[in-house]
């Protein structure tokens, strides 16, 4: 004979229970019998226990709340309360017992919530951990707003955050840069501090995005307030994994974040999928199930031409309700708005009805996109807004939508939505949790759901798809392990600090993994300046192969993920011919966009003289224009900024455009000649490159070097100072130093080289900082 025990906890109606199930075996069968505590100290003393055998899992917070005078109607669970609403009325919280297998690798539970309900049914406020909501619109965010405590939230857009904020009425604050049109909408460290010392407001409610989060913990610590006096949320952490490749601070965000105590901390998503960061794996994870299955019907549309099936279904759909398009792509969003005037008017002849339809067809279509990307749009640029009831409607008839409104934001009536991948702009590529993401921006429902989506089964690399990860992890960890090493070097010996210097740069310009033509790093500096793994570049990174080699490598594994998700689907193929009048608008649209881009430019360059003549030029500024720019104008700031100190700012611009005409950017290799000019210009006369340069070519009579020579006293000088070089460039590398001229010798044909000066000496231009001699040349040259 033997017996088995399992205990659980079991929370019916508003009776919490301690159920201790035995489970015997003898002779005549299998006998079970259950068992419940007597009283409320028997409870309390399980819970004892059971912190006691289980530390690793002790969910079970404050059992001195549960009252032996009053019936078990609360539980507390990470610092979070359990209501007894109606509509919340079982739940059951399953743990998992010492011994007994399938054991969850999640420290966490699982709630199972019987009834459609909002989480402010569920809970008094958000518990801590990871808390994954699978399903949008349950209101998470506006629990913790509206929670008995002080909160700093992070949202994934400035635009959702000056929102969320506004909702206070005064009660709380956004911070983050200004936002285009919305007047006193930036935030200043004046406005943090007046707005934490302000008494009438009980519980105070930052609201900011990442970038800013920097700015409101210094706030803290400038007025020496604890930081566990607020409790921290980051909201759609599942962004944080996605557009950390090239939104670098996001993944600050978790250094900050693991700064507050366990207790005072919460990461948010409605699609939350498997980190790789092993401290992230360690927090507790809160599972939310439904009675009600949030399952979708979708129309999954295969095509090999998704553009021009997209203009099919719009026209199809037009009249019958709002229509909401999610692509990203701007430039794409733009031949489809012209293509669909063009495809309504093809078989009109009247040529006064075509101009009216054609000007209808643009008056129903608005663009929500970045506000950075509003002078690329034009009157196409929409934003969404409160009515009167405080309910979030749709501008447009046809509402074209980019990853920026892909998450956080609440659409209040119903509409059509259409999702577009398309594999030949692979940046608009589309998880499953996007998909859900994107649907779930309607909160009063959809009324229907199409996916149009192509594949490309060419160059698919499947190889060791199942470990890339690991083996990313494991290059990151090599890495991480060398820089270790150049510190402890250096905390030894100081004067190691300059050569150490050197080899980081070299381990990180080599400490990347390709995509397309694009490198990720596979480490970062954290927030206190050391080099880490970038688990969520590498997240990222796995996510980017999976979707190009997988998902959208075959015509039918985007079906099989969203039939496994459980939804309904509903496949289509349709091979449409890829038609004359798609070349000639894209062949408009790319024009259009080549004028709009020199309108920025202009633009730019009238502030940038304005700020150099009001003295006004910093990092800071700068990075504000990058931050807040255009993709076509992020460059173009990105070069201003890492030249600007050392000379004249017209100079620069004069530069770093190619022609009065289009005001386009001068190419990579164009922009690397003059930054290593500039550079190589603007370093101390005593710093020991620029005096081995200069001694060498520049003094004695004879200034002719033969090609030969050149490459021989070039590598003297950075083999003695310790710098690489790539021996298939010396000679245009030697060039971008000095102003010089080639000649040929008829006698012996031997071509030389007669240098003049140092390359920028020639245009006297005045120097507006000195590099100083001790600075570290790896740091200052692109080499």
């Amino acid at each position: 004979m033997g017996k088995s025990l399992e205990d659980k906890i079991v929370v019916i109606g508003h009776l919490i229970c301690f159920e201790r199930k035995i489970v015997s075996k003898n002779n005549e069968g299998t006998k079970e019998e259950i068992i419940f505590p007597k009283s409320s100290e028997e409870l309390k003393n399980f819970i004892k226990i059971f912190r006691e055998n289980h530390p690793e899992l002790a969910f079970i917070d404050d059992v001195d709340h549960i009252d032996n005078n009053k019936d078990f109607k609360y539980i507390e669970i990470n610092n979070c309360l359990i209501n007894d609403e109606d509509k919340a009325k079982i739940y059951e919280v399953g743990i998992p017992v010492k011994g007994k297998v399938n054991i969850p690798t999640r420290r966490g539970f699982n709630f199972y919530i019987y009834g459609d309900c909002k989480l402010s049914q569920v809970f008094n406020q958000l518990p801590f951990g990871i808390l994954n909501k699978n399903r949008t619109g349950v209101g998470a965010t506006t629990l913790e707003i509206k929670s008995e405590r002080n909160s700093i939230i992070v949202v994934p857009t400035k635009n959702l955050a000056f929102n969320k904020a506004q909702t206070g009425k005064g009660k709380y604050l956004y911070v983050g840069s200004a936002i285009k049109g919305k007047a006193d909408s930036g935030t200043t460290k004046k406005d943090i501090i007046k707005y934490i010392n302000n008494n009438s407001i009980p519980y105070k409610k930052i609201i900011t995005v990442a970038d800013s989060l920097k700015k409101v913990l210094g706030v803290l610590d400038y007025l020496k307030i604890d930081r566990n006096t607020y409790f921290l949320v980051v909201d759609e952490v599942d962004i944080i994994q996605s557009d950390s490749t090239f939104r670098p601070k996001l993944e600050n965000v978790i250094d900050y974040y693991f700064t507050f105590g366990r207790e005072n901390r919460a990461l948010l998503s409605a699609t939350i999928g498997e980190f790789s960061h092993p401290k992230v794996r360690e927090e507790y994870m809160i599972d939310i199930d439904y009675q009600i299955p949030q399952k979708r019907e979708i129309n999954l549309c295969r095509t090999d031409n998704p553009n021009k099936l997209l203009c099919d279904l719009v026209l199809g759909i037009e009249g019958a309700g709002k229509i909401v398009i999610a692509y990203n792509s701007l430039t794409q969003i733009q031949i489809i708005i012209q293509l669909l005037q063009v495809y309504a008017i093809e078989k009109v002849e009247d040529k006064e009805e075509q101009k009216r339809i054609k000007q209808e067809i643009k008056d129903k279509c608005g663009i929500l996109c970045s506000d950075a990307s509003k002078n690329k749009v034009k009157e196409f640029y929409q934003e969404l807004s409160m009515n009167e009831e405080n309910k979030t409607l749709l501008p447009k008839e046809i509402n074209f939508m980019t990853c920026a409104f892909f998450v956080g934001i609440d659409i209040d009536e119903p509409f059509h939505l259409i999702s577009v991948s398309n594999t030949h702009v692979p940046y608009t590529l589309l998880s499953p949790n996007k998909y859900t993401q994107i649907a779930g921006r309607g909160r009063q429902g959809i009324l229907s759901e199409y996916i149009i989506y192509n594949v490309n089964e060419k160059n698919i690399d499947t190889h060791n798809l199942s470990n890339y990860k690991d083996k990313l992890v494991e290059k990151a960890k090599e890495v991480e392990t060398l820089y270790e090493a150049t510190k402890a070097i250096c905390k030894r010996n100081q004067e190691m600090i300059p050569l150490c210097n050197k080899i980081n740069n070299a381990i990180q310009s080599h400490a990347t993994e390709n995509v397309g033509d694009i490198s990720i790093p596979l480490t970062y500096k954290d927030i206190n300046g050391d080099y880490k793994i970038s688990y969520f570049n590498i997240d990222a990174l796995y996510e980017k192969k999976v979707l190009k080699n997988s998902l959208y490598a075959h015509p039918r594994e985007l079906e099989k993920a969203l039939l496994k998700e459980g939804h309904h689907v509903f496949p289509t193929y349709n091979s449409i011919p890829y038609s004359n009048i798609q070349k000639q608008i894209e062949k408009i649209v790319e024009d259009e966009n080549s004028e709009t881009l020199k309108e920025e430019m202009e633009s730019a360059i009238s502030e940038l003289k304005k700020l150099e003549k009001e003295n006004s030029l910093s990092d800071e500024v700068l990075e504000e224009y990058i931050n807040n720019s255009s993709r076509g104008m992020k460059t173009f700031y990105e070069r201003f900024k890492s030249l600007y100190k050392y000379i004249d700012s017209n100079i620069l611009i004069d530069k770093l455009v190619k022609d009065e005409e289009t005001l386009k950017g001068v190419d990579k290799d164009q922009y690397e000649q003059w930054y290593q000019s500039i550079i190589f210009w603007a370093l101390d006369e005593k710093h020991t490159f620029k005096i081995a340069m200069k001694n060498t070519f520049l003094s004695g009579k004879d200034k002719r070097f033969t090609p030969d020579l050149i490459k021989q006293e070039m590598r003297r000088i950075y083999f003695d100072l310790g710098l690489k070089y790539n021996e298939h460039s010396i000679i245009a590398l030697f060039r971008k130093f000095f102003d010089t001229s080639e000649v040929h010798n008829r006698h012996n044909k031997q071509r030389y080289y007669v240098v003049k000066e140092v390359f920028f000496d020639s245009l006297q231009a005045v120097h507006k900082e000195i590099i100083p001699s001790n600075e570290d040349i790896t740091s200052l040259f692109k080499i």
